[in-house]
Protein backbone atom coordinates (compact mmCIF):
# COMPACT_ATOMS: atom_id res chain seq x y z
CA UNK A 1 0.00 0.00 0.00
CA UNK A 2 1.08 3.11 -1.02
CA UNK A 3 0.43 5.81 1.85
CA UNK A 4 -0.07 9.76 0.86
CA UNK A 5 -0.92 11.00 4.80
CA UNK A 6 -1.49 14.73 3.33
CA UNK A 7 -5.46 13.36 4.12
CA UNK A 8 -4.59 11.79 7.92
CA UNK A 9 -5.99 12.93 11.01
CA UNK A 10 -3.30 12.51 14.07
CA UNK A 11 -4.90 12.19 17.73
CA UNK A 12 -2.74 13.07 21.28
CA UNK A 13 -1.66 10.05 23.01
CA UNK A 14 -4.05 10.39 25.65
CA UNK A 15 -7.35 10.24 22.94
CA UNK A 16 -6.83 6.50 22.59
CA UNK A 17 -6.22 6.08 26.39
CA UNK A 18 -9.48 8.23 26.77
CA UNK A 19 -11.42 6.07 24.25
CA UNK A 20 -10.62 2.91 26.07
CA UNK A 21 -11.40 4.58 29.67
CA UNK A 22 -15.18 6.30 29.16
CA UNK A 23 -17.86 6.00 27.08
CA UNK A 24 -18.33 6.27 23.65
CA UNK A 25 -20.70 8.66 23.06
CA UNK A 26 -18.88 11.25 26.10
CA UNK A 27 -15.88 10.69 23.72
CA UNK A 28 -17.73 11.28 20.33
CA UNK A 29 -19.34 14.68 21.76
CA UNK A 30 -16.07 16.01 23.02
CA UNK A 31 -14.32 15.54 19.58
CA UNK A 32 -17.66 16.93 18.03
CA UNK A 33 -17.15 20.42 19.43
CA UNK A 34 -13.34 19.94 18.40
CA UNK A 35 -14.98 20.19 14.78
CA UNK A 36 -13.46 17.22 13.76
CA UNK A 37 -14.76 14.86 11.09
CA UNK A 38 -13.08 12.05 11.23
CA UNK A 39 -15.08 10.68 7.92
CA UNK A 40 -13.31 13.55 5.64
CA UNK A 41 -9.94 11.42 6.23
CA UNK A 42 -8.29 8.98 4.60
CA UNK A 43 -5.90 7.55 7.43
CA UNK A 44 -6.21 7.83 11.60
CA UNK A 45 -3.58 8.34 13.49
CA UNK A 46 -3.83 7.05 17.06
CA UNK A 47 -0.68 6.85 19.06
CA UNK A 48 -0.83 4.70 22.04
CA UNK A 49 1.25 5.06 25.46
CA UNK A 50 0.39 2.47 28.64
CA UNK A 51 3.43 2.31 31.13
CA UNK A 52 6.64 2.56 29.30
CA UNK A 53 5.28 1.42 26.29
CA UNK A 54 4.34 3.58 23.05
CA UNK A 55 2.67 1.90 19.73
CA UNK A 56 0.31 3.58 16.76
CA UNK A 57 -2.77 2.25 15.78
CA UNK A 58 -3.71 3.76 12.23
CA UNK A 59 -7.48 3.53 11.10
CA UNK A 60 -7.12 2.89 6.76
CA UNK A 61 -10.53 3.73 4.77
CA UNK A 62 -13.27 5.01 7.82
CA UNK A 63 -14.46 7.28 5.35
CA UNK A 64 -15.09 5.23 2.87
CA UNK A 65 -17.12 1.85 4.92
CA UNK A 66 -20.52 2.60 3.63
CA UNK A 67 -19.21 1.74 -0.32
CA UNK A 68 -16.82 -1.14 0.53
CA UNK A 69 -18.57 -3.88 0.16
CA UNK A 70 -19.80 -2.25 -3.40
CA UNK A 71 -18.66 -4.10 -6.96
CA UNK A 72 -17.27 -0.72 -7.86
CA UNK A 73 -15.41 0.28 -4.99
CA UNK A 74 -11.57 1.21 -6.07
CA UNK A 75 -10.10 2.33 -2.59
CA UNK A 76 -8.08 1.18 0.51
CA UNK A 77 -9.38 -1.49 2.44
CA UNK A 78 -10.66 -0.22 5.06
CA UNK A 79 -8.81 -1.84 8.21
CA UNK A 80 -6.74 -1.13 11.76
CA UNK A 81 -3.09 -1.41 11.31
CA UNK A 82 -1.49 -1.70 14.59
CA UNK A 83 2.48 -0.81 14.25
CA UNK A 84 4.57 -1.80 17.19
CA UNK A 85 8.26 -1.88 18.19
CA UNK A 86 8.11 -5.58 19.99
CA UNK A 87 5.94 -6.31 16.37
CA UNK A 88 3.97 -9.56 16.86
CA UNK A 89 4.71 -9.60 21.08
CA UNK A 90 3.21 -6.63 21.40
CA UNK A 91 2.72 -5.34 25.43
CA UNK A 92 -1.07 -4.00 23.88
CA UNK A 93 -3.71 -6.03 23.28
CA UNK A 94 -4.13 -5.37 19.45
CA UNK A 95 -7.84 -7.07 19.63
CA UNK A 96 -9.15 -4.83 22.57
CA UNK A 97 -7.87 -1.64 21.13
CA UNK A 98 -8.81 -2.21 18.04
CA UNK A 99 -12.45 -3.42 19.18
CA UNK A 100 -12.68 -0.26 20.94
CA UNK A 101 -11.72 1.95 18.25
CA UNK A 102 -14.24 0.22 16.11
CA UNK A 103 -16.87 1.04 18.92
CA UNK A 104 -16.17 4.31 18.67
CA UNK A 105 -16.28 4.59 15.16
CA UNK A 106 -20.06 3.16 14.92
CA UNK A 107 -20.76 5.75 17.34
CA UNK A 108 -19.37 8.42 15.47
CA UNK A 109 -21.43 7.38 12.60
CA UNK A 110 -24.64 6.95 14.54
CA UNK A 111 -23.61 10.65 15.93
CA UNK A 112 -23.08 11.54 12.34
CA UNK A 113 -25.79 10.13 10.75
CA UNK A 114 -28.17 11.30 13.79
CA UNK A 115 -29.43 7.61 14.30
CA UNK A 116 -29.45 6.20 18.00
CA UNK A 117 -30.25 2.36 16.36
CA UNK A 118 -27.45 0.74 18.09
CA UNK A 119 -27.73 -2.12 15.34
CA UNK A 120 -26.14 0.26 12.65
CA UNK A 121 -22.66 -1.00 13.57
CA UNK A 122 -20.95 -0.72 10.06
CA UNK A 123 -17.47 -1.00 11.69
CA UNK A 124 -16.76 -4.77 12.75
CA UNK A 125 -13.86 -7.59 12.82
CA UNK A 126 -15.36 -8.43 9.28
CA UNK A 127 -15.37 -5.05 7.45
CA UNK A 128 -12.23 -3.27 9.40
CA UNK A 129 -9.88 -5.96 10.35
CA UNK A 130 -7.06 -5.26 12.58
CA UNK A 131 -3.67 -6.25 11.18
CA UNK A 132 0.26 -6.57 12.48
CA UNK A 133 2.17 -6.05 10.25
CA UNK A 134 5.69 -8.35 10.58
CA UNK A 135 8.61 -6.80 11.58
CA UNK A 136 9.56 -4.57 14.30
CA UNK A 137 8.85 -0.85 13.82
CA UNK A 138 11.47 1.82 16.04
CA UNK A 139 9.54 4.01 17.98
Amino acid sequence: MTANFANAYSFKCSFLETVMSFDNTYVSAYLGQEDVNIFNHRFLLLPFHKGSHYSLFVVVGAHSIQSYHKPSFKGDRPCILHFDPSGLRSKHDSRYISHKIRSWLNCMMRMKNNRGDILDNPYNKRSMPDIIPEGSFEC
